[in-house]
């Protein structure tokens, strides 16, 4: 068979990462030493092998780029078969889930994800509306509430503690959120943080997802923030899932978006 051969390419530590029949792997090594190939192997060999379910399992990375590229080379080898992968970013598999699962996550059907540009509208809507004189930097109020979702954070609409420091950043953000929930759009944190409390509020979709998915991979894992790291933990609490993460801690790209290299 064609996958066979294929693994020839592979070096002893890589064929033994591949094969390996621990549940939970991490691999951390450096630029060019074929992390993402080993993952795309070990797909292989849990399909091929192991006549895992490709329905069952899900590859995550950080850019559409990667995503084609590893499509591609599984095609490449697993031809049909590999249609059936969940595959995508952490943001393009939770909006399917969203897409899915919209009224449990109090959504309307036709909401629409929206980008900076249009983020940076209702922020400076919302200044107008408050009658703010002094001059505030927008572009560090959107960061803020980027930054909050992406850990998780939301913000109580009785908040009243005037006397923080960065208190009108905590109005802003609930006045934006209350403008964003009307209009049934949601930005590109709120697709991660929104995906969070509708699997950490619906037990039921939670199982749903934890029976279905049998196995995780996870490239570039030091990219992952806070929120992303709680997502995999849910899906993982009390599960039989295996799981397989590769990552550099020299290669911490998106660390302004609030990647964490202590979730490596």
């Amino acid at each position: 068979m064609k996958y066979i051969s294929y693994f020839l390419n592979l070096n002893k530590n890589q064929k033994n990462i591949v094969l390996s029949k621990d549940k939970n792997i991490v691999v951390i090594a450096g630029a060019g030493s074929g992390k993402t190939k080993i993952l795309i192997y070990r797909i292989i060999w849990l399909i091929n092998k192991k006549k895992i379910n490709p329905n069952s399992i899900m590859i995550v990375t950080f850019s559409n780029k990667a995503v084609n590229e590893i499509k591609y080379r599984i095609k490449n080898i697993l031809s049909d078969k590999y249609n059936n992968i969940i595959i995508g970013t952490f943001h393009s598999i939770l909006y399917r889930m969203l897409k899915i699962h919209y009224k449990e996550a109090g959504l309307k059907n036709n909401f629409q994800i929206i980008d900076d540009n249009y983020q940076l509208r209702i922020i400076k809507n919302i200044i107008k509306s408050l009658k703010l004189k002094n001059k505030l930097n927008i572009e560090k109020i959107l960061k803020y509430i980027n930054i909050s979702k992406n850990k998780g954070i939301r913000i109580n609409e009785n908040y009243k503690n005037l006397y923080e420091e960065n208190f009108i950043f905590k109005k802003i953000y609930i006045l934006y959120q209350s403008e964003c929930n009307k209009l049934n759009i949601i930005d590109f944190s709120e697709i991660l943080i929104r995906t969070y409390e509708l699997l950490n509020k619906n037990i039921n979709i939670l199982n749903l997802y934890k029976k279905k998915i049998t196995n995780i991979l996870i490239d570039e894992f030091q990219d992952t923030n806070e929120i992303q790291y709680l997502i995999i933990k849910l899906l993982l609490h009390n599960n039989d899932i295996n799981i397989m993460i590769v990552g550099d801690s020299d290669q911490l790209i998106y660390e302004w978006r609030g990647a964490k290299i202590e979730n490596l």
